[in-house]
C-alpha cells in the first residue's frame, strides 16, 4: 500500500495503463535483488527511451506485493536543485516544511517505521543528492531504495541494475519466430492501439523487425514509430528511418516532454554533461559501428583530450557510465565501444555543424587508412587471419571514411581516398566483398587521376572485374592501369597488370598469351619482394598448362607455389593452388585424392572468410560426388555451393559451365525430379558453417577405406603426436570447421575448456592458429 505522513488518505501513484512487454526476466531478477538482504539501494541504469521507469513501476509492484511493505514513488524529472530531492519526497509523504525540526529528519522519522520501498524516479539531473539518499538508508534500516538514472550514484552499498534494450530477432527469422520477439510485440501492440486492424504477416514481420533492429529495440522509439502506423505501413515507415528524429515525435499527451519525442529524449542526456564530455560524444560520433580506445586516442581532437579528466579512457568511460555509449568485449578481451544508432543520430547532428568536423573526419580517415596498410603490409606477409578479422570489425568505419573522402572536394582527401581504397584490395578480396570492392574503386575511377595510388585502384578494380567476369571492363582499365604503372616506373605495379591482362587472355582461351603475360611477371614479382603474388603467378601458369592439357607441367608449377608460400609462411594463399591441384587428380581419375584436396583447400578459405573460394571447393567436392556415384550428395554439395554464390553475388567461371551443366545432367539421370529437388534445396539452405562440415564430411567418407568404421582414426597416429581422445575429437571438429561455442555444445564441455585443448593440441602440433592445425590433421589422417 502507499503510505503517507499524516495518517491521512494514502498518496497514490499512477498505474501504468499498458503492459509491460518483453521485461519479465529483467522485472523478477531486480525484484530479487531488491529483496535481497544485503541490497539496499537498486539503480536502474540505462540510456533514455530504455524503459527504466516503466520496469521501475513493475518491480515496485511486485516487490510490494511479496512483502507488504509500504510504497512511495517519487518522480524527479521536473527537479533540477538537487537540494530540492528531500523535499520532494516530504511532499510525496504529505509534509509541510515547517517548524524548526530539519526536513530530512522528519522524513526519516516516517520513512523508518517500518519496512517500506521507496521509488526515486530520474536521479541522474539531481546526482548531487546522493549523500541525501545514502542518510536515508543509513538511518531506515528496513527501508529500500529503487532508483531510476542514466548514471549510478556511485556510493557505497548500491547495486546497479543495468537496463537493456528489448531483444530483436533477426529479420530473416520465421514468423513463429518474429511473433515471439520483444520489439516486434511492442511495436505491434502500439500498432494496433492507433489502427485497430493491424496484424503481423508474412508481409510485413520483416519490415518491422528491421525497423525495430534499426531502433536498437529501444522501447521509446519503437512506440514513436508504431504510433505511425496510423498512416504509414512498415514498409513505408521503414524507408523513412534514414531520418530517424525527424520521425520519432508525438509521443504521447500524458509523458513527460522530455520523452515525447527521441530527440527530447537523447537531448536531456547531452544536456547533463559537461562541456568537454558534449564535444567528446559530438566526436565519438564519427565511427561507424563503434570503435576501441586505440582508434579513439588515434581521432579525438589532442586539445579535447587534454581537457578531459583521465584522458580519453575517462572521457569514454565517464559516457559510458552516463548510458550514453555501450561497452562490449572484442574475442582478444579488449573493450570495444558504440553509441546506439538512434542516439548517434543526434550526436552526428550536433557534430556535422560543430567546427572540428572536418579535422575530425580527416583524422578518422587518416586511421582508417593506417589500419588498410598495416593490413596490407601484414597479408603480404602471410600474417592474415587476425588482420583481416580486425578489418572486418572496422568496415563500418571504413565505409564511413570513403564515403566522406569522396563527397569532400579537397584534392588531398581524394588521394587519400585512392590511397584508402587500393590498400583495401586484400581485405575485400579475402572476404568476398567483391561487389562492394568494384563500386568503391568506380567511384575513385570516376574522379580522375594520374598518380601511383590511382593506378593501384584502376589494378585492382581490374582484378575484382576479373572475378565477375566483366571481361572488357577488366581489360580496359587493365590496360589502363599498366599504361600508368610504365610512366611511373612502378616495377612491382607492372608486374601485378601484366598478371592481371594473363589471366584475362587465359579466360578468353588465348593460352600461350596468357603463359607469356604471366611468365614474364614472375621476374618482378619476386624482385620486388612480393612472394603471395609470385606464389599466386606460379599457380596461375599451372592452371594456364592444366587447361592446355599439359597435367606435369601444371602439377609441377603448382608445387612450386606452395613451396614458395609454404617458405614465407603465407597459409592463406595455399587454398588457390590445393584447389587446381584437386582439379588434376580428378581429372586422373583419383577421386579420394581430389575430395581431399578440394577439403584441405576449403578449410583454409573458410578459416580467412574467402567464402567465393569455399563455394568452388563445393563444386568440385559435388562434381566428384557424381562422378562416383553419389548423386544424393552431388545434388546436396551443388545445391550449397550455388546458394553461397548467390549469397555473395558471384556465377560459375565461364569456363566451367559445361562441365557444371554436364554435371547436373548426370545427377538428374540418376535421380528423379523430386529427391533431386529436395537435395539441392535443402544443400541451398544450409548455414555457412554447416556448408563445409558437409563437404569435409563427405571427402573424409570418400577417402576413408570401405573396411574401416566410419568414426575409426588409427589411435597409433594420434598417440605418435601425444594427442589425448578428447584432443583427438576437438581437432576433428576444428577440422570440420566447427567454432569454439560449436564445439563447447557437441561435446558438452565449457567453451575455457574447449581452448584449453586446442592450445595444448596447437603445443603438440607446433602450430598457433586453427587453419594450421586443421590442415596438419587433413594431411595425417587425424581427422
Amino acid at each position: 500500500m502507499a503510505m503517507s505522513g499524516t495518517g491521512a488518505a494514502p498518496l497514490e501513484f499512477t498505474t501504468p495503463l499498458t503492459s509491460l512487454i518483453g521485461r519479465e526476466r529483467e522485472a523478477r531478477a531486480a525484484r530479487n535483488l531488491l529483496l535481497d538482504p544485503a541490497v539496499h539501494l537498486l539503480t536502474l541504469t540505462g540510456p533514455g527511451g530504455v524503459g527504466k521507469t516503466r520496469l521501475a513501476l513493475e518491480v515496485l509492484s511486485e516487490a510490494e506485493a511479496a512483502t507488504g511493505a509500504r510504497s512511495l514513488v517519487v518522480s524527479l524529472a521536473a527537479v533540477r536543485d538537487h537540494k530540492l530531492v528531500v523535499p520532494a519526497v516530504a511532499r510525496a509523504l504529505d509534509l509541510r516544511d515547517q517548524g524548526e525540526r530539519p526536513l530530512l529528519e522528519r522524513v526519516i522519522a516516517v520513512l523508518g517505521l517500518g519496512p517500506a520501498l521507496l521509488l526515486l524516479d530520474n536521479m541522474e539531473q539531481v546526482i548531487d543528492a546522493a549523500p541525501d539518499v545514502v542518510e536515508l538508508l543509513a538511518s531506515c534500516p528496513k527501508l529500500r531504495i529503487l532508483a531510476t538514472s542514466r548514471i549510478p550514484l556511485r556510493v557505497a552499498g548500491e547495486q546497479e541494475f543495468p537496463v537493456q534494450p528489448l531483444d530483436v530477432a533477426a529479420p530473416n527469422s520465421a514468423l513463429d519466430d518474429l511473433r515471439a520477439s520483444s520489439a516486434v510485440i511492442l511495436f505491434t501492440q502500439r500498432a494496433q492501439a492507433v489502427r485497430p486492424d493491424f496484424r503481423l504477416t508474412d508481409d510485413n514481420a520483416a519490415p518491422v523487425a528491421t525497423i525495430c533492429e534499426r531502433l536498437d529495440g529501444l522501447p521509446l522509439a519503437i512506440e514513436l514509430a508504431a504510433a505511425r502506423s496510423r498512416l504509414l505501413a512498415p514498409r513505408a515507415l521503414l524507408a523513412r528511418l534514414d531520418q530517424r528524429l525527424a520521425l520519432l515525435t508525438s509521443g504521447p499527451r500524458d509523458a513527460p516532454a522530455r520523452q515525447r519525442t527521441m530527440r527530447d529524449a537523447i537531448a536531456w542526456s547531452d544536456s547533463l554533461l559537461s562541456p568537454p564530455l558534449r564535444q567528446l560524444f559530438r566526436q565519438l560520433s564519427v565511427f561507424v559501428g563503434g570503435w576501441t580506445l586505440d582508434a579513439a586516442e588515434a581521432v579525438v581532437d589532442p586539445d579535447l583530450v587534454a581537457e578531459l579528466d583521465g584522458g580519453v579512457f575517462g572521457g569514454v568511460a565517464a559516457l559510458v557510465e552516463n548510458s550514453l555509449v555501450d561497452e562490449s568485449d572484442q574475442p582478444d578481451g579488449e573493450p570495444r565501444f558504440r553509441i546506439l544508432e538512434t542516439i548517434r543520430e543526434y550526436a552526428l547532428e550536433q557534430f556535422e555543424s560543430s567546427p572540428e568536423v572536418t579535422t575530425i573526419h580527416r583524422r578518422h580517415a587518416a586511421w582508417c587508412l593506417q589500419l588498410a596498410e598495416d593490413c596490407e603490409a601484414r597479408v603480404r606477409s602471410g600474417d592474415a587471419g587476425t588482420w583481416i578479422e580486425y578489418v572486418e570489425r572496422e568496415h563500418g568505419n571504413i565505409r564511413g571514411a570513403l564515403s566522406w573522402l569522396l563527397e569532400s572536394t579537397d584534392p588531398a582527401d581524394r588521394t587519400t581516398a585512392e590511397m584508402l581504397t587500393g590498400a583495401l584490395a586484400y581485405f575485400w578480396y579475402m572476404h568476398s566483398h567483391i561487389s562492394e570492392a568494384r563500386a568503391w574503386s568506380e567511384r575513385v575511377i570516376a574522379g580522375g587521376g594520374s598518380g601511383g595510388s590511382y593506378a593501384k585502384v584502376l589494378w585492382s578494380a581490374s582484378y575484382f572485374a576479373l572475378t565477375q567476369h566483366d571481361f572488357a571492363w577488366a581489360q580496359r582499365h587493365g590496360e589502363a592501369a599498366l599504361s600508368m604503372f610504365e610512366r611511373t616506373g612502378d616495377l612491382g605495379g607492372i608486374a601485378l597488370s601484366r598478371y592481371t591482362l594473363g589471366l584475362l587472355a587465359s579466360e578468353s582461351g588465348s593460352y600461350d598469351e596468357a603463359s607469356h603475360l604471366i611468365g614474364s611477371s614472375i621476374p618482378s614479382l619476386e624482385q620486388a619482394n612480393t612472394p603471395v603474388w609470385m606464389a599466386n603467378a606460379l599457380n596461375s601458369l599451372g592452371f594456364v598448362a592444366y587447361q592446355q592439357g599439359d597435367l606435369e607441367r601444371a602439377e609441377q608449377l603448382i608445387e612450386s607455389s606452395l613451396l614458395v608460400l609454404r617458405d614465407n609462411m603465407i597459409l592463406w594463399s595455399e587454398g588457390h593452388s590445393y584447389s587446381n591441384l584437386a582439379r588434376i587428380a580428378r581429372d586422373r581419375g583419383d577421386y579420394p585424392r581430389a575430395a581431399m584436396l578440394y577439403a584441405r583447400s576449403m578449410t583454409i578459405r573458410a578459416g580467412f572468410g574467402e567464402r567465393e573460394g569455399v563455394a568452388s571447393n563445393l563444386r568440385g567436392l559435388g562434381i566428384i560426388a557424381a562422378l562416383t556415384g553419389r548423386p544424393e550428395h552431388a545434388a546436396r554439395l551443388l545445391g550449397a555451393a550455388d546458394g553461397l554464390r548467390e549469397s555473395l553475388g558471384v556465377s560459375i567461371q565461364p569456363l566451367g559451365i559445361a562441365r557444371h551443366e554436364r554435371t547436373i545432367a548426370a545427377i538428374r539421370a540418376q535421380l528423379t525430379p523430386e529427391p533431386f529437388e529436395a537435395a539441392w534445396a535443402a544443400g541451398k539452405s544450409l548455414r555457412f558453417e554447416d556448408s563445409v562440415a558437409e563437404g569435409s564430411s563427405f571427402a573424409a567418407e570418400l577417402m576413408r577405406p570401405a573396411d574401416e568404421p566410419e568414426n575409426s582414426v588409427s589411435e597409433d597416429r594420434a598417440d605418435h603426436y601425444g594427442l589425448s581422445p578428447r584432443e583427438l575429437d576437438i581437432l576433428r571438429l576444428v577440422t570440420a570447421n566447427r567454432s569454439t561455442a560449436e564445439i563447447a555444445e557437441e561435446l558438452f564441455i565449457s567453451p575455457r575448456t574447449v581452448t584449453t585443448h586446442l592450445t595444448s593440441i596447437y603445443n603438440k602440433l607446433g602450430f598457433n592458429t586453427r587453419v594450421a592445425a586443421a590442415r596438419f590433421a587433413m594431411e595425417h589422417d587425424l581427422a
